[in-house]
C-alpha cells in the first residue's frame, strides 16, 4: 500500500526506504533500549527486524540500530528540509519517529530545517469525514507553546492526487478512522519551538519557507494534548541553569497545582553534545521523590549495569529546583537536550508531558 500510494506521488520503489522497527514498541525503544538489550515484540515473538526488505534485514530492536540507520539515510540525502511526524501525534510510534529523526539532525552541520506533520490527536482534523472543500487547521486542544502552524494551499490537481494517494491504503480506510478526512484545501506542518523555556510561552521566530501563520488562539494546557489533564497539576516552566563559576548545573521546575506529600515526578533527561555521538552518551532518567525521604534518584539508562546516586532537591511551593554535578553532565559541548515528565501522587498517574528538544 505504501509502495502503490507513493507511486501516485510520482515516486517509485526504488525511492523508498523502509526500516522494519516494531509497530506499536518505537516509543519503548527510545525510552528503555540504549544499553544494548534488544525489545521483543509481542506481536510477533522477534527481537530483530525480520524483513528482507528493510534497511537492515536483522537489526536488533533497540535504540542505536534506529539512530544507525538513519544516520546512513540522512548522511547519504543531505537534506536541507526534514519532514518527520510530530511529537505531539497521540501514537507513541510517531513520536518516537520525531525523536530518533529529530537526534540525528541534531548532529548535522549544516542542520536542515526539520518541520513535522500531525496524524493522530483529538478533534484532528475536523470534521472526521470526507471533506474536501474545507480547510486542516490545528487541533483546538493543543498550546501554540510548543509549536507555530504552517500552511500551504493545494490546487484542485494536488488535492485530487492527495485523495488518490490515499486511497492506496486500503486496509487503513476500513479501519473506523478515514484518512480520507486529510483530504482538504490545504495543508499544515509544524515547525518545532526551540527553546529550553517552551513551557513559557515565547514568541516564535518568523519562517523563511514560503508560508503562511495561521493565527489561531490555542491556550490550553499543554499535556491536555495527551488526556491526562488530572485537575489542573501539569508543568509551567522547566530551566536548565548553567553557572560558569559552580561545579553544577541547576534544574528548576515549575508546576501549576500543588507538589503535594507522596507526589513523585518522573523526568527523562537524554542530553546530546556536539561532536559525540548521540547513541553513546548517557540517558538519565531522573526521579524526584516528595516522601519521608525527600529525594531526588539519578538512574543512567544507557548502561548495561544502571547506575544509581542521590541528589537533594528545594520545594518552594509550586517549584522545584535540583542541582546535577557537571562531573556526571559536561557541559562544555552540551548542546540541548530531550525531556519529557510523567507525574504520579501515591503510584496514580496524574499528568505527562510529551517529549520535547530543547536547545540549550
Amino acid at each position: 500500500e505504501a509502495i502503490a500510494g507513493s507511486n501516485k506521488l510520482g515516486l517509485i520503489r526504488d525511492d523508498l526506504i523502509f526500516l522494519g522497527y516494531p509497530d506499536g514498541g518505537t516509543l519503548k525503544l527510545w525510552q528503555s533500549y540504549w544499553n544494548g538489550r534488544s525489545f521483543l515484540n509481542p506481536i510477533t515473538a522477534t527481537n530483530k527486524v525480520p524483513y528482507e526488505i528493510a534497511q537492515t534485514f536483522g537489526a536488533a530492536y533497540n535504540a542505536k540500530s534506529i539512530i544507525n540507520n538513519l544516520s546512513q539515510i540522512i548522511d547519504g540525502y543531505k537534506p536541507t528540509i526534514v519532514f518527520a511526524p510530530a511529537n505531539l501525534d497521540s501514537r507513541p510510534d510517531h513520536q518516537a519517529a520525531y525523536l530518533f529523526t529529530q537526534a540525528v539532525v541534531n548532529d548535522l552541520q549544516p542542520k536542515p530545517q526539520m518541520y513535522t506533520y500531525l496524524v493522530h490527536q483529538h478533534y484532528y482534523p475536523e470534521p472526521l469525514r470526507y471533506a474536501p472543500y474545507g480547510y486542516l487547521v490545528p487541533p483546538s486542544d493543543i498550546s501554540e507553546n510548543y509549536f507555530s502552524y504552517v500552511n500551504f494551499n493545494l490546487t484542485k490537481t494536488e488535492e485530487d492526487t492527495k485523495y488518490s494517494a490515499l486511497s492506496q491504503y486500503a486496509t487503513q480506510v476500513k479501519v473506523g478512522r478515514s484518512l480520507k478526512a486529510f483530504v482538504r484545501q490545504n495543508e499544515i506542518f509544524l515547525k518545532a519551538k526551540e527553546s529550553n523555556l517552551y513551557y513559557t510561552g515565547l514568541t516564535w521566530s518568523n519562517i523563511t519557507v514560503a508560508p503562511v501563520e495561521l493565527d489561531i488562539p490555542l491556550n490550553l494546557p499543554t499535556n491536555y494534548a495527551f488526556g491526562y489533564l488530572g485537575k489542573g497539576f501539569h508543568i509551567t516552566e522547566f530551566e536548565l541553569v548553567n553557572d560558569k563559576n559552580d561545579i553544577n548545573l541547576l534544574f528548576k521546575i515549575g508546576f501549576a497545582g500543588k507538589i503535594g506529600f507522596g507526589s513523585s515526578l518522573y523526568l527523562y533527561f537524554y542530553p546530546q553534545y556536539s561532536h559525540v555521538d548521540f547513541q553513546e552518551t548517557p540517558k538519565y532518567l531522573i526521579v524526584i521523590s516528595n516522601n519521608l525521604r525527600k529525594s531526588v534518584r539519578v538512574i543512567d539508562l544507557s548502561t548495561s549495569k544502571k547506575e544509581y546516586f542521590d541528589l537533594d532537591f528545594v520545594l518552594k511551593e509550586q517549584n522545584i529546583e535540583f542541582k546535577f554535578s557537571k562531573a556526571n553532565l559536561p557541559t562544555s559541548e552540551l548542546i540541548g537536550a530531550f525531556t519529557a515528565f510523567k507525574g504520579y501522587i501515591e503510584k496514580l498517574r496524574v499528568y505527562v508531558t510529551p517529549w520535547q528538544w530543547h536547545n540549550l
